[in-house]
């Protein structure tokens, strides 16, 4: 969106926050304490994981690099399965015997979780490691509808639609 507001592609002043996602950590349900009871940090549980399993868009692509950051990008690299989406990550996650510990958006597995999907959100990833994908609305200057796309842009942005996406995991 900078680089739209930059070349203009946007109308000034109908930008606006829509929310922010953010990732955390999951295991199959019941298996959450025996995890990261058994390590004294969360890079200790996760060296001791089966599997590390995360989507190959940015969430996971975000994981490998921060495995990296973390020193640990080598030894772990092995136990990094890579699946399609969040949805397939989360299904491997429930269905696993292995102690495998996945990765996704909180929005996504929020809504997982609601749907009866076996799998325990451990934590948020904490905010100096945490990737956040921000959403935000505009009107595009080449609108035909202009006062339509600042009216849903408006709602969106709004503290109604806000409560919304905040029961989902955005904030």
């Amino acid at each position: 969106m900078d680089e739209f507001a930059q070349q203009g592609s946007i109308v000034t002043g109908t930008r606006g926050l829509v929310g922010r996602s953010r990732m955390g950590i999951v295991v199959r349900k019941g298996r959450c304490r025996l995890i990261f009871r058994r390590s004294r940090t969360s890079s200790g549980a996760v060296m001791n994981a089966d599997e590390i399993v995360c989507n190959v868009a940015s969430s996971g692509v975000y994981m490998v690099k921060l495995l990296e950051k973390l020193g640990i990008g080598e030894a772990m690299k092995d136990k990094v399965l890579k699946l399609p989406n969040t949805v397939k990550v989360m299904e491997h996650v429930a269905a696993s015997a292995a102690r495998a510990i996945g990765v996704g958006q909180l929005a996504e597995i929020s809504e997982l979780v609601d749907k009866g999907l076996a799998i325990a959100l451990v934590a948020p990833l904490p905010d100096a490691i945490q990737n956040v994908t921000a959403y935000d609305a505009a009107v595009a200057g080449a609108s035909g509808a202009k006062d339509a796309a600042a009216a849903l842009a408006g709602f969106l942005t709004g503290s109604e639609a806000k409560a919304v996406f905040a029961a989902t995991g955005i904030d």
